[in-house]
């Protein structure tokens, strides 16, 4: 199927959408719930404001974005790196670094 030039709302459910490509496509507002985006490439988009929850992102490689205001939060980040330093050793040095003395 080819959707071109226009404005549509799509309701998906129960469908097997692989191998899509979306260029140039506003999914502004869209929502997925219980979807597998296994193996999805995204390049070039714009997520601003956009909201994950109960998601499975292992093995996720994030290259060349802007995380400014991102918040990561109650996940777990065992094996994660940025720049190729752990994050759990990360939070380590820092609550090390952080204690109250009393």
């Amino acid at each position: 199927m080819e959707i071109k030039d226009g404005r549509y709302q799509i309701e998906c459910e129960d469908a097997d959408l692989s191998r899509s490509a979306f260029v140039r496509v506003a999914l502004t507002g869209s929502s997925f719930r219980d979807a597998d985006l296994s193996g999805v490439v995204v390049d070039n988009v714009t997520a601003k404001l956009s909201k994950w929850s109960n998601v499975d992102l292992s093995g996720m490689s994030i290259r060349d974005a802007n995380l400014g205001g991102a918040s990561i939060s109650e996940s777990n980040t065992d094996g994660m790196t940025i720049d190729g330093v752990l994050v759990t050793d990360l939070m380590k040095a820092y609550r090390a670094a952080n204690v109250e003395v009393e």
